[in-house]
């Protein structure tokens, strides 16, 4: 058994030194004011820096290179790694140039493909899943396609609901403080490290973004968070916790993307263009602050985190009938949503025909 885990001491100095890393890179971040100028679409009314979640990459990479220095989790001589790594790099330049001055939608997608196809090559794939009657089916080849999408969708879906104060970071320290958890219970020590890395590098961003933010995590921080969360994914696949894990712990953020993209495409909307119709935007529009809101989504995270344990002890054939409690809170959330819509969003007004 490896001692450091329940090495106390060494965590509070490591969480500590991550948690002071991001801080300071977000407050550097707030210098350098790479700006986001508010237009028809924005949650926000003010020019504010974004970029921030660079302070995140900084201290979560710093925190995962003392790992792999003084332990044998992350050995550099693994080809495995520095295929990720060079996936991870390559979205985050395009992001971060995204921030600085937008780039188009092909070339981001194109990106997004060639990073997802670099971490199925590296090997993570979801290689199969556990269905009722089924039993564990391995999903061969098709695994494979299924993991490309994972990535893709995560990232995408990270960065839609990137549109108000703290609400994807605390959801994230949410989830990372339940996955560090969920490790030490059933001992998975490179969970453990990445939530654990994770936690107190978003946490140095978040004291800066919860509302009122005084900078965004821009893209360069939500499709890295997504990209992130996707390879815990397809990692649950090769060890022994649950392939559900992932999805429980962001079935709120899974949800409101999942319905939107379905909403939109029955009206025959593009789901690409810019637009404010998620649930989180409808809440805002509705009157709802940010900081209500993003706390809402944080009290989401922790009914689903304390799922995302429990799933580890059902067994695996009937694992899947745990996301049914949560499709039922979030139909009675949406419900709610749009009653308030209905009374306090007045309907856009009919164009009169010449």
């Amino acid at each position: 058994m490896n001692q450091w885990l329940f090495n106390i001491d060494m965590w509070t100095v490591i969480g500590l030194l991550t948690f002071i890393t991001g801080l300071l890179v977000t407050r550097l971040m707030i210098w350098v004011n790479i700006h986001d100028t508010p237009i028809y679409r924005s949650s926000h009314t003010k020019v504010t820096p974004r970029s921030g979640g660079f302070g995140i990459i900084v201290g979560f990479f710093a925190c995962i290179l003392y790992f792999a220095l003084h332990n044998d989790l992350f050995p550099p001589q693994d080809w495995r790694l520095w295929l990720i790594g060079a996936a991870a790099f390559g979205l985050i330049i395009v992001s971060m140039l995204d921030d600085i001055r937008s780039v188009s939608l092909r070339y981001k997608l194109c990106t997004q493909i060639l990073v997802a196809s670099l971490v199925v090559i590296s090997g993570l794939s979801l290689n199969h899943l556990s269905l009722p009657r089924f039993g564990i089916v391995e999903m061969g080849s098709f695994g494979a396609i299924l993991a490309l999408i994972s990535v893709i969708f995560f990232t995408n879906t990270f960065n839609f609901m990137d549109g108000l104060d703290g609400l994807v970071s605390g959801t994230t320290l949410v989830a990372s403080f339940f996955g560090i958890l969920i490790g030490l219970f059933f001992y998975d020590p490179v969970f453990v490290c990445v939530n654990f890395a994770l936690f107190f590098s978003t946490l140095g961003f978040f004291v800066y973004n919860f509302s009122p933010a005084r900078i965004f995590m821009g893209d360069v921080g939500s499709q890295f968070l997504g990209f992130l969360w996707a390879l815990m994914l397809l990692f649950t696949t090769h060890g022994k916790l649950s392939i559900y894990t992932i999805p429980i712990l962001f079935f709120a953020f899974i949800y409101d993307v999942t319905l939107t993209i379905i909403r939109r495409l029955v009206k025959g909307q593009s789901i690409w263009h810019p637009h404010r119709t998620f649930l989180f935007h409808i809440l805002h529009r509705s009157g709802l602050t940010h900081r209500r809101i993003s706390l809402i989504y944080m009290v989401f995270a922790i009914i689903q985190g304390l799922g995302a344990v429990f799933v580890q002890f059902i067994d695996i054939h009937r694992q899947i009938f745990m996301v049914i409690p949560y499709a039922v809170i979030m139909i009675f959330y949406t419900t709610w949503v749009g009653r308030r819509a209905y009374q306090h969003i007045p309907p856009p007004k009919k164009s009169r025909k010449k």
